[in-house]
């Protein structure tokens, strides 16, 4: 990537190892801060700035332009060609026609992935999660968790392994609605998926149990992904339909 104001420390390695079975998808990774906010960056963008764009203050701003500009790469080095997504009237990026792609963020940090694929057949979701503190545990274990996985996950651990499997947990389930959001055409909360396994630098197991379309129904498997990465919880899910 050209040098940007305002965007550093810039990776194209994807960390999840596991991915390996998963070829052909495309990373880019870095930090920013609010120098991005600048003509340089604007005229870098291949698609026009939503409306919400003008009333957001800078923090949002840059999120923003980071996540664009980070897609771009990806897509960059996919196709040969750059291309910022668009934006929804749901406010979730619009990738060119035959790619799929996600973007994510957790304060200055920045993570985007692009691969081909049709949104009606496949989907990719990545999330970057700060480990939450132990006065959160609760809060997620109220409205993240279900029954289930409190007893596999929070149950008889020690408060260092809740913080980080409630983390995992929640970041999966982000990464899980952003895979399949697209697909389904429609919003569904934390709910609608259990994780049954997890762990750092390795392969996760989430279970919808929730029907979710025609194509996505309880039961419906997912293979997810996890790792630390600069210090934080990444997380990605690449569901197929029609593969359990």
């Amino acid at each position: 990537m050209n040098m940007i104001g305002g965007f550093s420390n810039v990776d194209t390695q994807l960390p999840l190892y596991l991915v390996e079975k998963r070829p052909n998808i495309y990373f880019t990774a870095g930090q920013f801060d609010e120098r991005i906010i600048c003509d340089q960056t604007l005229a870098r963008l291949s698609q026009p700035l939503p409306a919400c764009y003008f009333s957001a203050v800078n923090k949002r701003r840059a999120e923003f332009l980071a996540g664009r500009m980070a897609a771009a790469n990806a897509i960059s080095r996919l196709c040969g060609f750059w291309h910022t997504p668009g934006t929804s009237s749901s406010g979730a990026p619009v990738w060119p026609q035959g790619l799929i792609g996600s973007i994510s963020h957790s304060s200055n940090h920045i993570v985007a992935v692009a691969r081909r694929g049709e949104q009606k057949n496949v989907g990719i979701g990545i999330d970057l999660e700060g480990i939450i503190t132990a006065d959160q545990i609760d809060l997620l274990v109220n409205t993240v968790l279900l029954p289930d996985e409190i007893d596999r996950f929070v149950v008889n651990k020690s408060v260092w392994a809740m913080r980080i499997n409630c983390t995992l947990i929640f970041s999966l389930k982000e990464s899980l609605f952003k895979a399949l959001y697209p697909i389904v055409g429609k919003r569904f909360y934390h709910s609608a998926a259990t994780v049954e396994r997890c762990s750092l630098d390795g392969e996760a197991c989430l279970h919808i149990v929730e029907d979710l379309s025609s194509t996505i129904k309880s039961g419906f498997q997912v293979t997810g992904y996890a790792c630390l990465y600069r210090e934080l919880v990444m997380t990605m899910v690449v569901p197929r339909v029609g593969m359990s």
